[in-house]
């Protein structure tokens, strides 16, 4: 069996912890809560890759604000 039929099977047999809406309004909410707070200084967006990619993606059209955006890799293993 390829990794491709593995995936999608593991998606198919997957329960849903969240729906794309519950998951959208949350990030909503943290947008407003980030922009109450840096609306107005110009922050830098860091985002950890490549977990936080789909976060950050979301977030930042949320954020009508001039920031700054890096990103950091981050691996658990050591040194690659």
């Amino acid at each position: 069996m390829s990794n491709v039929q593995q995936a999608k099977e593991f998606l198919a047999s997957a329960e849903l912890v969240h729906s794309a809406e519950t998951v959208l309004d949350a990030v909503k909410r943290v947008a407003g809560e980030i922009t109450g707070r840096l609306g107005e200084s110009n922050p830098v967006l860091l985002c950890v890759m490549s977990g936080g990619v789909p976060f950050a993606g979301h977030l930042m059209t949320m954020l009508q604000f001039p920031l700054d955006f890096d990103y950091l890799h981050v691996t658990r293993y050591g040194q690659d």
